[in-house]
C-alpha cells in the first residue's frame, strides 16, 4: 500500500522555520543594514487608492474641517512621496504610470477645492450642521460621546432646522425672486443634507447600540431629528428649489462652470475648448445628416431620413425572440473579428459574459442595451403600458440592435472591461469615460 504525503506540509515548515529562524536576526539587525523596501509604481497607484478610500470611509460628511484638513494632508503627502520617486530610473512602462498618478494628484487637489466651494454654497442652507458635526468627528476620531450632551445637540439641531425654515418662510414675503436659489442648486444642498443625515444616522446606531444609557437619553431626539432631516430635504427641494416630486421625467443638471470644464477637458488631455468642441460636433452632425439623407435615397425615400428612420425601427421581433437575436448577433460580430484576425478573443472573454432583461422602470432612463460581462437587454416587459411596449420595440428594432450588440459586449464594453481587470488593473484608479465609450 502506497503512503501519501501532504506535499504542501514540507513546503509549509521549511518556509515557517525560515520565517522563525531569520526573524529574531532580522530584528537585531542595525537600521541601516536593513534592506530598503521600495514600491513599485503599480503598488504605488493602489496604495494612493487605498489611502484615498480610507479616508472617504472615514469621513463620509460634508462640511467638516476635519474631513478637509485630512485629505489636504494626504494630498501634501502624496506629492512629497511622488518627488521622492527617481523618473529617470524608471521604465517606460513606470514613467507612463508616475505622470498619470502626478496628473491625477493634481486634478484631485483641484477637484476638492471646488467641493469646497460648492459646499460652502449650501452651508448657508445647513446651518443646524454645528450642532451634528462634532459629534461626527468625535466618531471618526473613535471618541466617544456624553449621552446627554448627544441628547441636547440632536435637540439643538432639530429646533436649528425649524427655525431656519421659519426665518426664510417669513422673510420669503419680501423677498424678490432669487434666480440663484434654482433646481439645480436646491437639489445639490438637499443632496449634502442627505449625507449629513445618513453620517448621522450610522452614528446614532453605534451609539445606541454600544450603550445604553445613549438610548435612555437620546432616543426621542433622535426621532424628531431623523424626521427633521428627512423633512429639510424636501423643504429645500420643493418649497425653495420648486422641484415637483411627482414629475419623475424632469431631468436637473448640475453645472459645474467653464473653469472646472476646462480643467477637466485639461486632465482628460482634450487639446480642444468647448467651443471647438462644439464646432466639431456640428460638422459631424452635418456629416451625418448627409449620408443619413443618401441612405435614405437608396431606400427609394428621396433623402427623406426621418421616413427612413421610421421604416428601420418598424423592423422588430415578436414577443419572446429578442434574447435569440442578441445572441445570434454576438456570435455573428464575435465570428466577424476572428475571422479577419482582427484583435485577440481570449476563449474564456467568449463564454462568461450573461443575459439579463432590463426593467420597465430602467428602461424610461435607459431605452437602450446596456452591457459588459452583463448584457441589459431593453425589450417591453409585460408590466409596460402598450404605447411604452411600442416605443421600446421601436427603439430596439433588429438593425439598431446589431449597432448596439457589438459595442456592448465583443469588440466592446465586455472585452475592453475583460482585458482591463486582468491588465495593468491598477490603473483603474484612473478610469475615465473616454476609456470605454
Amino acid at each position: 500500500m502506497k503512503r501519501r504525503y501532504n506535499l504542501a506540509m514540507p513546503k509549509f515548515l521549511s518556509l515557517a522555520c525560515l520565517v522563525l529562524l531569520s526573524g529574531p536576526a532580522l530584528a537585531q539587525a542595525p537600521e541601516s543594514s536593513r534592506p530598503a523596501i521600495t514600491a513599485t509604481m503599480p503598488e504605488l497607484i493602489q496604495q494612493w487608492r487605498e489611502d484615498k478610500g480610507a479616508l472617504e470611509r472615514l469621513y463620509p460628511y460634508p462640511l467638516s474641517q476635519a474631513r478637509n484638513s485630512a485629505f489636504a494632508s494626504l494630498n501634501a503627502d502624496w506629492f512629497q512621496r511622488l518627488g521622492a520617486v527617481d523618473f529617470d530610473d524608471l521604465s517606460r512602462r513606470d514613467q507612463i504610470d508616475f505622470l498619470m498618478l502626478s496628473d491625477h494628484l493634481d486634478f484631485a487637489g483641484e477637484e476638492f477645492a471646488s467641493e469646497q466651494k460648492r459646499e460652502a454654497d449650501a452651508a448657508p442652507f445647513l446651518e443646524y450642521r454645528s450642532f451634528l458635526l462634532p459629534l461626527l468627528e468625535a466618531y471618526s476620531a473613535r471618541e466617544f460621546s456624553d449621552a446627554r450632551e448627544c441628547a441636547e445637540a440632536m435637540h439643538a439641531a432639530t429646533q436649528a432646522m425649524e427655525d431656519w425654515q421659519a426665518r426664510w418662510k417669513e422673510d420669503q414675503a419680501d423677498r424678490e425672486e432669487d434666480a440663484e436659489l434654482n433646481p439645480s442648486l436646491m437639489r445639490r444642498v438637499a443632496r449634502t443634507n442627505g449625507r449629513l443625515h445618513r453620517a448621522i444616522r450610522q452614528w446614532y446606531r453605534f451609539e445606541a447600540e454600544s450603550h445604553p444609557e445613549v438610548t435612555w437619553w437620546c432616543e426621542a431626539p433622535w426621532k424628531k431629528l431623523d424626521k427633521a432631516l428627512e423633512a429639510h430635504s424636501k423643504f429645500l427641494e420643493e418649497t425653495i428649489g420648486g422641484i415637483d416630486p411627482d414629475d419623475e421625467d424632469r431631468l436637473i443638471g448640475d453645472p459645474i462652470g467653464r473653469k472646472r470644464l476646462l480643467s477637466a477637458l485639461e486632465n482628460e488631455r482634450i487639446a480642444y475648448s468647448p467651443e471647438e468642441l462644439l464646432a466639431i460636433a456640428e460638422k459631424e452632425f452635418a456629416w451625418c445628416d448627409t449620408h443619413r439623407a443618401r441612405a435614405a435615397t437608396e431606400m427609394g425615400l428621396e433623402g427623406d431620413w426621418r421616413a427612413a428612420q421610421a421604416k428601420v425601427r418598424g423592423i422588430q421581433v415578436e414577443p419572446g425572440e429578442q434574447a435569440r437575436l442578441i445572441l445570434d448577433m454576438a456570435n455573428e460580430a464575435t465570428q466577424f473579428f476572428e475571422d479577419r484576425d482582427l484583435v485577440t478573443i481570449p476563449e474564456h472573454c467568449k463564454t462568461t459574459w450573461r443575459m439579463q432583461m432590463m426593467s420597465a422602470e430602467r428602461q424610461r432612463f435607459s431605452p437602450y442595451f446596456t452591457g459588459g460581462e452583463v448584457i441589459s437587454i431593453a425589450y417591453p416587459t409585460q408590466d409596460m403600458g402598450h404605447e411604452a411596449k411600442l416605443q421600446s420595440m421601436r427603439g430596439n428594432n433588429r438593425h439598431f440592435s446589431r449597432a448596439v450588440v457589438h459595442h456592448e459586449l465583443i469588440p466592446g464594453h465586455h472585452l475592453q472591461g475583460y482585458m482591463a481587470r486582468r491588465w495593468n488593473s491598477h490603473r483603474g484608479v484612473f478610469r475615465t469615460p473616454f476609456l470605454v465609450e
